[in-house]
């Protein structure tokens, strides 16, 4: 699944049921992967604001989320860092 920002300014990406965060700029484009795939794999996304979007995926052991082909860390760019 594709994440790409348009808006002007940064916002959060929760990834579900794991609540880990990951903060995508404007113009950027992240892309989030399941792994360990252990069933009926499916992405939701919810909108909260605009500041906070929430992928939860269901059917994997856990994902992975990259940007231009990059593993990023928990927390990438988050402005508490």
């Amino acid at each position: 699944m594709n994440i790409e920002n348009r808006s002007k300014k940064p916002f959060v990406i929760f990834v579900e049921p794991w609540g880990i965060d990951f903060w995508i700029k404007p113009g950027e484009t992240f892309q989030v992967r399941a792994i360990d795939v252990i069933g009926d794999l499916d992405y939701h996304c919810v909108y909260h604001s605009d500041e906070e979007v929430a992928i939860y995926i269901s059917g994997a052991n856990d994902f992975a989320v990259l940007q231009d082909g990059v593993v990023l860390d928990h927390g990438h760019q988050s402005p508490e860092r």
